[in-house]
């Protein structure tokens, strides 16, 4: 399931936490964060493009668009075409927000997405992922050979999905069916049933009903070592790892809630041994007992080259700390928090807000996020939509539900905005955003969620 800008996955909830979709967990293929440049940019008007993407990383076209001046003047209003594109001569600060499909299996969901302090120039992405999703994306069928070894069977892992099928070896052929995004080439890993034994196979050309024989020798699967520490308050740490070849993920270990000790958790997987690839590791740990102003839940990627063994400690990815929740001022149609000076400083903010209007014998839920850079005013202001608000905007003394998520990470907002509503496919299947991977600079993010309830 490979892409062509460079992306991290997120494990965030995005009801009210940031992010559009359901739900997060990382990218591929992982190369250098594209052009955008941390200079300042020109504040002339100049056009700003957004592409509107699914999750098969199909264009959504006919999804109405907003660009706004700082001051939530309404400068255009637009529809995507078939390629998914809306643009609009837009000057320096201001709103775009898309008005997200209505997801059929939440019929009574509606969802918007909002990019603070677009530039003159910008190429922005959001993407859609509804409640079920389809991978629509044309399969590739072929006949596939393997290396025999009598002693064992195999399945096949790989950057564009998993059949999971028991695959028949040499001379015998099983067929096999990959969706590919793009299509054409795929990293390959073959793993034996018991987890002993393995083959990687990277960046691999297929071609719809073109034989392919896998050659090669298969290797010892190995332990890989997780080690945290100073977690005196967490409970249990969810540990996943995706392993990245030249097209995409290829794999992913770990699973969920590994338990503490005295603020230790150890444990160990196994991970067959790959060559050139790129390793994201993403820890999750909440707080207990939990107080109001604690994130409900923290999330750490690192990646770099594979390792043999991971440790973190929980003094190197402490989150800046909130001394007040996050809340919703109908006033000035703004999140607003207040934080310390302890912790990580982050550089972005996802705010998110949600509530219920009656819709005839129905109830709707309006969702809306909110993408801006990390404001020392600690406060992230959403447009005012035309046309009354399109219902978005709470009515003054209704009951909302406000979300932060703080981003700490080693790139800048000017890098971060085009792809921070912008997604691909990786870790766990799901959407995740751009802070800045590479394969040439390893590096860390730390992303805190909040709510007001």
């Amino acid at each position: 399931m490979g892409k062509t800008r460079a992306l991290l996955v997120l494990g965030l909830v995005y009801g009210c936490g940031g992010g559009s979709g359901n739900g997060v967990d990382a990218p591929a293929p992982i190369d250098a964060v594209g052009a955008a440049a941390d200079a300042a940019p020109d504040s002339a008007p100049a056009a700003v493009r957004v592409t509107v993407e699914n999750f098969g990383l199909a264009p959504v076209a006919g999804a109405t668009v907003y660009f706004q001046d700082a001051d939530s003047t309404l400068v255009a209003e637009a529809e995507t075409d078939a390629q998914g594109h809306a643009s609009a001569m837009l000057g320096a600060g201001g709103f775009v927000t898309v008005l997200l499909p209505i997801d059929p299996d939440r019929p009574d969901d509606r969802r918007a997405d909002t990019i603070a302090g677009a530039q003159p120039g910008d190429d922005l992405h959001v993407f859609y992922v509804p409640a079920n999703p389809i991978f629509d994306v044309p399969p590739t069928t072929f006949p596939l050979s393997i290396p025999a070894d009598p002693q064992h069977q195999y399945q096949l892992w790989s950057s564009c999905g998993a059949p999971n099928d028991v695959l028949a070896q040499a001379p015998a052929s099983s067929a096999v069916t990959l969706r590919c995004q793009p299509p054409g080439r795929v990293d390959m890993l073959l793993v034996s049933s018991d987890l002993t034994r393995s083959l990687y196979a990277p960046n691999i050309t297929i071609a719809d009903g073109v034989p392919l024989t896998l050659t090669g020798s298969y290797v010892a699967v190995e332990d890989e070592a997780f080690q945290y520490t100073g977690f005196d308050r967490s409970r249990a740490i969810g540990i996943w790892q995706g392993v990245f070849g030249p097209t995409g993920e290829v794999m992913v270990i770990g699973g969920g809630g590994t338990l503490t000790t005295g603020g230790t958790a150890t444990r160990s997987y196994r991970r067959p041994p790959t060559v050139d690839t790129v390793t994201i590791t993403q820890s999750t740990w909440d707080y207990q007992p939990r107080v109001p102003t604690d994130p409900r839940s923290v999330t750490a990627f690192e990646w770099g080259p594979t390792p043999s063994s991971y440790a973190l400690a929980a003094a190197d990815v402490k989150e800046r700390e909130l001394t007040a929740q996050p809340t919703y001022d109908a006033t000035t149609h703004a999140v607003q928090w207040t934080e310390g000076t302890e912790g990580l400083e982050p550089g972005a903010v996802f705010a998110s807000i949600a509530h219920s209007r009656p819709t005839g014998a129905t109830t709707t839920r309006f969702i809306w996020t909110l993408a801006a850079a990390h404001d020392a005013r600690m406060a992230a202001t959403f447009p005012v939509l035309p046309n009354g608000g399109l219902d978005f905007t709470p009515d003054p003394g209704a009951s909302v539900d406000a979300g932060l998520t703080t981003i700490a990470m080693p790139i800048s907002w000017d890098r971060f905005r085009p792809d921070a509503l912008g997604a691909t496919l990786g870790l766990n299947g799901y959407a995740g955003t751009a802070v800045g991977v590479s394969r040439e600079a390893p590096g860390r993010a730390v992303w805190a969620s909040y709510t007001s309830y």
